[in-house]
């Protein structure tokens, strides 16, 4: 809390949760490594090019947590080991899936390879052979398009890909979602900006209790993932729109709002911040993975009159240096 020049007025307990087999989503590396003879699979070492050495991980969900070794093995039986430099981790509820990079083009055994690794494991084998846009499921055929995870609070079941932004840590992610919704505390008949929405993770569990939400996200393919899961789950008292937040201001849109709920990137939310230190919107929830940019914008926030009611933090990343945060502020 030294982060902030002017302390709330309460601090929150610690959200806390499980501290192993919790990671959910992941980036491992992949190399070849010639004086070993082998490929490892692991995470990079920090400032760093080399990767540990790794049988298994221990923050990572089950089963992938246990696959490292596994990955290693079936990366050297391909006809390139060096052919796959990073491979992307996604676990939802009931399905895990690897989205395995490479660089040259696979055989036909190799991805008889993949697909057997699929099938002994049971996890889902996606192919990415350039950027983002090129990502494909290999097998299971006939998966299911999406995999997903449970909100039971709010009865939600929130669909995803393995490469759109979710937060990794499913368990602590239901508590703190719980926990915003009841600090933002909207009336039946309010209506509720969420800005940064991803793929409705906030705005669909607000919208259960409130007249209408706006979710804005800058990414045009996680506005469709969220209108999706508004579907899929019959929630119909919210909009999702596609909207740069980090350059253009949000006045049109705040002016019938109440409440406001924002969940920005590490960089933060600077512009919305300014924009809603002018406005008439009475209480904000903000969720921050970055102290020193929370603590700008809540500058520029109580500066426009908001007082700083309470803050805490939120252990979503056992293990590591990184907590995620959340404050309250209202006028």
């Amino acid at each position: 809390m030294d982060t902030f020049l002017r302390p709330p007025e309460e601090i929150l307990p610690p959200l806390l949760g499980p501290t192993l087999n919790y990671r959910s989503k992941a980036r491992l590396g992949a190399r070849f490594v010639d004086k070993k003879g082998k490929v490892l699979v692991g995470f990079r070492e920090k400032m760093k090019g080399f990767i540990t050495e790794t049988e298994s991980c221990k923050t990572l969900r089950l089963p992938a947590g246990d696959l490292l070794e596994p990955l290693a093995e079936m990366i050297m039986r391909l006809s390139d080991p060096q052919t796959v430099p990073q491979i992307e981790v996604a676990v939802g509820d009931v399905t895990t899936a690897f989205v395995i990079r490479h660089l040259s083009d696979l055989t036909e055994v190799d991805t008889d390879i993949l697909k057997k690794f699929s099938k002994d494991h049971q996890v889902q084998i996606y192919l990415q052979p350039s950027d983002t846009d090129s990502v494909y499921r290999l097998s299971p055929d006939g998966a299911d398009e999406y995999l997903y995870y449970d909100l039971d609070e709010h009865d939600l079941r929130i669909f995803f890909t393995p490469l759109d932004f979710t937060q990794v840590n499913h368990v602590i992610n239901q508590s703190m979602v719980s926990l915003a919704i009841k600090l933002l505390s909207p009336g039946h008949d309010d209506e509720v900006l969420d800005a940064f929405c991803g793929i409705g993770n906030f705005s669909l569990a607000i919208a259960r209790g409130v007249r209408h939400v706006t979710g804005l996200e800058s990414a045009s393919s996680s506005v469709e993932r969220a209108e999706y899961n508004a579907r899929i789950n019959g929630v119909e008292n919210v909009t999702f729109l596609s909207r740069d937040l980090f350059t253009e201001p949000v006045t049109d849109l705040l002016e019938p709002l109440s409440h406001v709920l924002l969940d920005p990137p590490r960089s933060g939310a600077e512009t919305l911040a300014k924009t809603l230190a002018q406005s008439d919107v009475k209480r904000v929830v903000y969720v921050s993975c970055n102290p020193q940019t929370l603590a700008r914008d809540i500058e520029i926030l109580v500066d426009g009159g908001y007082h700083f009611d309470k803050a805490g933090v939120i252990d979503m990343f056992p293990h590591t240096t990184h907590i995620e945060s959340i404050a309250v502020l209202s006028r």
